[in-house]
């Protein structure tokens, strides 16, 4: 069964494109459709219910599967229709699949609203570079491996410096609520932020040496999904979703 899998892969995926380039998709008409979204945490917190939202109104009977994105294996599971999307930033992308970026995005500071060292420092304002490496700091790892550095602490060893990364956690919610409740601060993409934070939270811009950290959020298939007018579909409901978020932005 495992030999022939690859082969019988090779031959459902020629069905599927077939299928997909005779076939119109009705999202009204689904047949039973089920689309499954990979994304990341921060897919699920600012984008996804934006797009649920949609699909919910467009499509009530399509289902909708919504899974982890495991940055080590999410390239593989595209390859074999586990997921027909994936959603995430920091995500390299090899060549056989197509990347298309739906908005940039960038990091901000978030703490206590009365943090001893920043109490002096009027929210939304930039927080010094020297205060910034003095504050202990809550770190956001999706891939659970131990790890204590994040895209900030790369920047921080180009420019010399070092931050002290205080507690660990595998999920990005997590992050308001330690720092609610303690003198750790935290760096996180900005929209998460404004999602999260709570009255007892404060955001601070990055110190200017940091502001080049700015990322972009992409949405990822494979080619063969490009024949697949469903997955067209939802890619076109994705995109309609981002214009609805960042032109409320830009307001």
């Amino acid at each position: 069964a495992h030999a022939l899998m690859p082969a019988i892969t090779r031959a459902l995926d020629h069905v599927r494109q077939a299928m997909g380039q005779s076939v119109a998709f009705d999202p009204a008409v689904p047949a039973g459709r089920r689309f499954t979204i990979a994304a990341s945490d921060y897919a699920d917190i600012v984008l996804l219910p934006r797009v649920i939202a949609r699909l919910r109104k467009q499509a009530p009977d399509i289902d909708l599967r919504v899974m982890a994105l495991d940055r080590a294996t999410i390239h593989d599971q595209l390859d074999h229709g586990v997921a027909d999307v994936a959603i995430s930033g920091h995500l390299a992308t090899p060549k056989r699949m197509v990347r298309t970026t739906l908005y940039p995005e960038d990091f901000v500071c978030i703490a206590h609203r009365d943090h001893p060292l920043l109490s002096g420092t009027r929210p939304r304002r930039t927080i010094d570079l020297a205060t910034y490496l003095r504050l202990p700091h809550a770190l956001f790892v999706p891939s659970d491996d131990g790890s204590r550095r994040g895209v900030i602490d790369g920047k921080l060893e180009k420019l010399g410096q070092q931050r002290r990364v205080a507690a660990t956690f595998s999920h990005i919610v997590a992050l308001p609520l330690a720092v609610a409740s303690s003198d750790l601060v935290a760096t996180m993409a900005r929209r998460a932020a404004q999602r999260l934070a709570t009255p007892d939270i404060r955001i601070y811009e990055l110190p200017k040496a940091l502001t080049d950290t700015a990322f972009d959020i992409d949405l990822i298939h494979t080619r063969r999904a490009q024949a697949d007018a469903g997955v067209t579909w939802l890619r076109q409901e994705i995109a309609a979703a981002v214009a609805e978020i960042t032109s409320e932005v830009n307001r």
